[in-house]
Parts: C-alpha cells; structure tokens; sequence
C-alpha cells in the first residue's frame, strides 16, 4: 500500500520541500482553481489540495492532449500464436469531409504532441470517429481485428464495496480524471507496429 493523503501532505512540509513547494505555488497559483465556486473549503483545506497537487506534479498534465508519461509501466500487445496474426492492411473506409477534416486535425495534433510518430508497418488499421456523450468527435483506431488476435490479458477490478468502506466516514471528495490516460501508458517499442 502507498501512503495516505495525510502523509503524502506531511511529506510536503519537511524543510527540503517546503521551499520548493512555495516557489511552485507562487508560479502556478494564478492558474490553479480548487474547489468549486462556493465551495466551503477553508484555507487550510485549500492548502492541502495544494500540496497535494504539488506532490503528484509529475504525473498531472498541464496539456491534456499531451498526459504525461506512467513510469514504470510498458503496455505490451501479445499476440495469440493459434491464431492467424498476418499483418494486414485494412483498405481506408469512407466517411463524410466533416470526418475527414476531424482526423486530419487530430493527427497533427497528436504528431504536435509526440502521441504518435510516423511508420512504414506491415499493419494497417482504420480510423473511425465516434461521438462522445457530449457528442464532440472523438478519433479512435479501430483495433476489433487486432483485438481478435491477441492473447487475453484479464484485469480484476477493485470490489466496489470495499471501495466505498474505504471512504468510511469522509466528509470531502474529490473527483480526479485522467486526461488522455490511453496515452499515458507507454506502448513497448517491439507492438508498436501493429498499432499503425
């Protein structure tokens, strides 16, 4: 188990961080919103969120089109040797110029922010646009025929009861979205040609 939020605050105060902690805030403050307008938070639970913040500086994106990366952490994509796991190259679907023009731009953007590089791969999958729930584009690769030959990497999830015990009697919380967490995770350099 890591620490709590209690120690990981506590950590911040010790004589070595203070000093960088009160640079970072004077540099980041005007730019830094916590609570929500009309929150009740006092200062000193500001003052924790803060340094909360400050402490997992490293891993919080500034540019969400540009998360910084997990470390640590190498997502392999393992194929399944039973099955047929020839290259291919999937012929470019048609779509609307709308869609068009939203890949284009997306795929620039991504170059801009190192997310994706150029390639000469054997493979080749489609991109499609879906709608968001708030119904902005969102450009996905569609990975269905890559996902049919690789090998099955289960993940048990936390029970969500033993999540809520965990919250015992807490009085404050704090919701915390990845931006672009995909892109957090650093993809290994040997699957990256199955993913063009």
């Amino acid at each position: 188990r890591g620490l709590s939020a209690r120690q990981v605050i506590e950590a911040t105060k010790q004589e070595e961080r203070q000093e960088e902690f009160q640079t970072w805030l004077d540099a980041t403050k005007e730019n830094l919103q916590v609570g929500d307008v009309g929150s009740k938070l006092t200062p000193s639970q500001k003052e924790d969120y803060h340094r909360l913040i400050f402490a997992f500086k490293d891993v919080i994106a500034e540019n969400p089109k540009k998360p910084r990366l997990l470390k640590g952490i190498v997502h392999r994509i393992l194929l399944d040797e039973s099955k047929d796991c020839t290259p291919w190259q999937e012929y470019v679907r048609r779509c609307s110029p709308a869609e068009e023009e939203v890949k284009a731009k997306e795929i620039l953007e991504m170059l801009k922010n190192d997310i994706i590089e150029h390639c000469n791969s054997e493979w080749a999958n489609n991109l499609v646009v879906v709608k968001k729930a708030d119904g902005t584009p969102r450009v996905c690769v569609d990975f269905r025929r890559l996902n049919e030959v690789s090998r099955i990497d289960p993940f048990p999830l936390a029970r969500i009861d033993d999540a809520f015990e965990a919250m015992g009697k807490s009085k404050i919380f704090t919701a915390l979205d990845c931006a672009a967490a995909f892109w957090s995770c650093p993809l290994a350099e040997e699957d990256k040609d199955k993913t063009a």
